[in-house]
């Protein structure tokens, strides 16, 4: 294999770690500083993948806090004419409310600079990797710069 074709699977984290769609947000936290990751799949029973979770998901309570400061927020958001598809999560607090679900996914065998050019256009940090339905690892960008060699600028 030539420095230029490693795949995916040559360079994903695996195996996935994952939650549930009944995972609780206090959950999820925990899952991703336990495991010191920014995001997690969501999967059904068979491993089948149904979502995503990330950080900036959850960061939502936060930065509109209490219900009353809540509700000014989302006031000035209006007013300012900015969209705001986040609202419905701002009250959930299970993982199948909470997630992304459209999801971009890879697959082991993918090139990783066809994966790195997915993750750059579509704004992602992380690609769950996907084979015959069911996760079996992911991709960060952490993994592909680990995977990089800094002197000759080509993967390694």
């Amino acid at each position: 294999m030539t420095t230029s074709s490693r795949t995916v699977g040559d360079v994903m984290s695996a195996p996935a770690i994952t939650v549930g769609p009944d995972a609780t947000t206090d959950e999820i936290i925990q899952c991703l500083l336990s495991n010191n990751i920014s995001g997690v799949p969501v999967v059904d029973d068979d491993e089948h993948i149904v979502g995503i979770i990330t950080e900036s998901d959850l960061v939502l309570s936060v930065a509109y806090g209490t219900r009353d400061r809540r509700a000014l927020a989302l006031v000035a958001e209006i007013i300012e004419g900015r969209p705001a598809p986040w609202v419905d999560r701002l009250t959930a607090h299970r993982a199948g409310d909470l997630m992304t679900r459209d999801v971009v996914v890879v697959g082991p065998d993918d090139d990783v600079a066809d994966a790195a050019r997915r993750m750059l256009r579509r704004h992602c940090r992380r690609l769950p990797v996907v084979c015959d339905g069911r996760i079996v690892g992911v991709v960060s960008r952490h993994d592909i710069l680990r995977n990089f060699d800094v002197v000759t600028g080509a993967p390694v």
